[in-house]
C-alpha cells in the first residue's frame, strides 16, 4: 500500500470516529443521546441477570428550564446544560453513563449501585447542583427520580419506574429526590 493510501485511510478512520461521537453524544454536555440508551439499558439488565450486579437509573430534570431560556435567553440555558455536564462528569465514575433524554431531562445509568447508594448519589448530585453557581442571576435546581433494577423488571418497566418517580418529584414541589 502506498504512503498516500495509508494516510488517507488513517484520516478516514479519524473522521469516522469524530462523526460517530457526534451522532452518539450531545455537544453541550458530552452526554450520550437518546439513540444509545436502549442498548445500554439492555446491556445493564443482561449484566445484572448474569452476575447479580445491581443497577440504578437516576433521572433528573432541570426545574423551570423553560423560564431560564425565556427570561435569560438560550445562551443562559446552554450555560446551565454545560455546567451540569461538567458537574456530573466531575462526580461520576467511568462506569456510569449519562444521557440527555430531551430538552432539560437527563438520565444516569449507575453500574454496581443498588437502591441505597443510588439514592445517596442522587441526593449528593441534587445538592451539588443547588449549590453550584450555574447562573449568576438565579439558583438552578433539579428534580430527581431514582429507580433500581429489580429482578422482575424488563427495560420498559424499568424505564416507566424512573419516569414515574421523576414526575412525582416534579409534582412534589421541585428540587426533591424520589426513590
Amino acid at each position: 500500500m502506498s504512503l498516500f493510501a495509508h494516510i488517507a485511510i488513517h484520516e478516514i478512520n479519524n473522521l469516522h470516529g469524530q462523526l460517530e461521537d457526534r451522532i452518539l453524544t450531545y455537544e453541550l454536555t458530552g452526554f450520550f443521546n437518546r439513540s444509545s440508551l436502549t442498548s445500554s439499558i439492555e446491556q445493564a439488565i443482561a449484566q445484572q441477570q448474569r452476575s447479580g450486579i445491581p443497577m440504578t437509573l437516576i433521572a433528573f430534570d432541570v426545574d423551570h428550564f423553560r423560564s431560564i431560556n425565556d427570561t435569560l435567553g438560550h445562551p443562559a440555558g446552554d450555560a446551565v446544560l454545560t455546567g451540569l455536564g461538567n458537574l456530573l462528569r466531575a462526580r461520576s465514575r467511568k462506569t456510569d453513563k449519562a444521557f440527555r433524554m430531551g430538552f432539560e431531562e437527563f438520565l444516569i445509568l449507575l453500574h454496581n449501585n443498588g437502591p441505597g447508594l443510588g439514592r445517596k448519589i442522587a441526593e449528593d448530585f441534587r445538592c451539588a447542583v443547588e449549590l453550584a453557581p450555574l447562573l449568576p442571576e438565579r439558583q438552578v435546581t433539579i428534580s430527581v427520580g431514582v429507580s433500581s433494577l429489580e429482578e422482575s423488571m424488563d427495560s420498559d418497566s424499568w424505564t416507566r419506574s424512573r419516569y414515574k418517580k421523576l414526575y412525582r418529584a416534579k409534582q412534589g414541589g421541585r428540587n426533591p429526590v424520589v426513590a
